[in-house]
């Protein structure tokens, strides 16, 4: 990132990326859903996924761009970690977050690379190419 990094960002910026929080937090949401049969524990997930989301838009206006995205992606691997089968979908989407420099950088192909293999061609027996 550079010196960018040490940019705020401006509030065209920074609406982008509450919507995009926005429909982040939609998606994590209609995960949490499908994925949970008990509604307490469904409840109880979605309300720390909102006050998570609600802390990412609320740092956009205190926090320079690089502890921004330090912020966000420490916040993106625990949401990975607690839905592995998310992992994918939303790997693409969190690159769509990055500034236009990084995703210069990080190919979409590069991305799948770092993702964990399918649990379900794990369990066959067979590996991820």
């Amino acid at each position: 990132m550079g010196d960018e990094g040490d940019k705020y960002f401006s509030k065209e910026e920074g609406e982008e990326l509450q919507n995009k929080l926005s429909e982040l937090e939609e998606l994590l949401k209609d995960s949490i859903i499908e994925r949970n049969d008990s509604n307490n524990k469904s409840e109880k997930e979605i309300f720390e996924l909102h006050s998570e989301i609600n802390a990412l838009k609320e740092h956009l206006e205190v926090l320079n761009r690089k502890n921004w995205f330090l912020s966000f992606s420490t916040r993106l691997f625990n949401w990975f970690k607690r839905n592995p089968e998310l992992t994918k979908r939303l790997a693409g989407f969190s690159r769509e977050m990055l500034p236009q420099e990084a995703k210069d950088i990080v190919s979409q192909e590069a991305l799948d690379q770092l993702l964990p293999p399918d649990n379900s061609k794990l369990a066959s027996g067979t590996e991820r190419k």
